[in-house]
This record gives C-alpha cells, sequence and structure tokens, in this order.
C-alpha cells in the first residue's frame, strides 16, 4: 500500500518520466477543459491511462500493489504518447510574451530541455555506460553457459512442476540461479532463470555469482564449484549444486 509521500514521489518522479510529463498533464487537463481535446488525443489518453492500470491491476495481483515495486520499464513503451503535449506545452511557453512571467516562463523551457538532454539522456546513459553492470553479467554469462551444456545431463523439464499464481515460471531444465548472467546462460542452455530471492518452487540446478563487494562463497555442502569467467568488468563463478533439484 501507500506510504505517503515518499510512495508519490517514487511513481512521479522516479518511474512516470517527470518532469516533462508534468507539461504533458497539464497541457492534457487545459485541453480537456476548454473544450479542445480531439477523438484522436482521447484514444491517446486512453491508451497511456489503460497501461498505467493494467500495470497496477498487475502489482496488485501479484504483489499487493506494492507501487515502489513498479519498474520504469514498464512505462518506456508508451511515453512517447505524451511527447507530443509536452512538445504544445513548451511551444506555448515560449511564445507566451508577457513581461517578467514571460520571462520566466522562458527560463523555464530552456531548464527542462536542458534537464531532459543534460540528466536524463547524457547523465543516465554514461552512468549506464560506465557502470556497465548488464553487459558485464552478458560477456559472463556468454563465457560460462558452455560450462553447463557439456555438464548437465538431466531432463529437460520438471514431470510434476508446481503451478505458481503469481509468478510465471515455466517447467524447462537446468535451472540457473543468481545475479543478472543468469538470463543469458538460462536461454543458452534452453533453460529457466530464477532468482536470487525470489519465489522459485524447486531447487536451481546451478547458481551464478558476481565477484563484487557483496559476494560470499555458497555452501560448500549444497554447491560445486564449476568454472569463473570475467565479464567487461568483474569475474563471475559458475557452481552446480550438489543436491537434487526434483
Amino acid at each position: 500500500m501507500f506510504r505517503g509521500l515518499a510512495d508519490l514521489h517514487e511513481l512521479f518522479l522516479g518511474y512516470w518520466f517527470a518532469p516533462y510529463l508534468v507539461v504533458a498533464y497539464a497541457v492534457i487537463l487545459f485541453r480537456i477543459v476548454t473544450h479542445r481535446f480531439t477523438k484522436a488525443e482521447w484514444i491517446l489518453l486512453v491508451i497511456l491511462v489503460g497501461h498505467h492500470l493494467l500495470e497496477f491491476l498487475q502489482l496488485w495481483v501479484g504483489d499487493g500493489f506494492r507501487i515502489v515495486m513498479l519498474p520504469d520499464r514498464y512505462f518506456q513503451v508508451v511515453a512517447p504518447l505524451s511527447w507530443a503535449w509536452t512538445a504544445f506545452g513548451l511551444i506555448w511557453l515560449w511564445r507566451w510574451h508577457k513581461g517578467r512571467w514571460g520571462v520566466l516562463a522562458r527560463v523555464f523551457v530552456v531548464a527542462l530541455i536542458a534537464e531532459v538532454i543534460g540528466y536524463e539522456a547524457i547523465c543516465k546513459l554514461s552512468h549506464e555506460y560506465r557502470k556497465g553492470t548488464n553487459r558485464d553479467g552478458l560477456v559472463a554469462g556468454r563465457k560460462l553457459a558452455p560450462f553447463i551444456l557439456e555438464d548437465y545431463k538431466g531432463p529437460s523439464r520438471h514431470e510434476n512442476f508446481p503451478y505458481s499464481p503469481n509468478e510465471y515460471f515455466t517447467s524447462r531444465r537446468p535451472v540457473v540461479k543468481g545475479d543478472a548472467g543468469r538470463a543469458l546462460i538460462a536461454w543458452t542452455v534452453r533453460g529457466q532463470i530464477a532468482l536470487p530471492l525470489g519465489p522459485y518452487p524447486l531447487k536451481e540446478d546451478y547458481f551464478i555469482r558476481r565477484v563484487d563487494g557483496y559476494f560470499e562463497e555458497l555452501p560448500e555442502d549444497q554447491y560445486e564449484f564449476m568454472a569463473e569467467a570475467k565479464g567487461t568488468r568483474r569475474h563471475w563463478r559458475l557452481y552446480r549444486r550438489k543436491t537434487s533439484a526434483d
């Protein structure tokens, strides 16, 4: 459930791509109130709002409506629908000449564009490029996947796979659990991924761990070290579970 201002901050500033959406929302409201909203705009607005309602429904069904768990990538696919309204508002503000308020409006337009280009685009992209966590895991995963392909001799599926109402899992094996590189490995070996702390109903077959400041060796009585590979930045280790995954 909502925790008050903290959740509202995460919802609007963290996940709905504000501050430029603030302009879009204002334009939408203004055009509706002044009866200038067209049929095409209503269609776009229904798609935009409907998409978010489906997001909330998914959260409510799967996570008990924990709004802070809403990933921003869910909104990226429909974010362009609001760009025309944002552009309309910025153009209107730029052309608004009313003394001091006109100057402030132009300052706001310049500041918003600078924020979007400077922070949202350049800074965030630069951070992801320098951080490189995803690519680091993909490179390591590509190197570690052959070890599983050569090692795994078990069945391709679980025979009696339990149904999970809140999470989607296939019955495919081998099951690869662990950090980010697990996704590429599981795809390469035609298996199933499982989150490190997720609700996967059965034991995994393999575990991949990134060697970083939070790294801890897995228990020797449960896992056997198989191989280590270097990604773009860090080393990653692959383990085989000693106990059966059935």
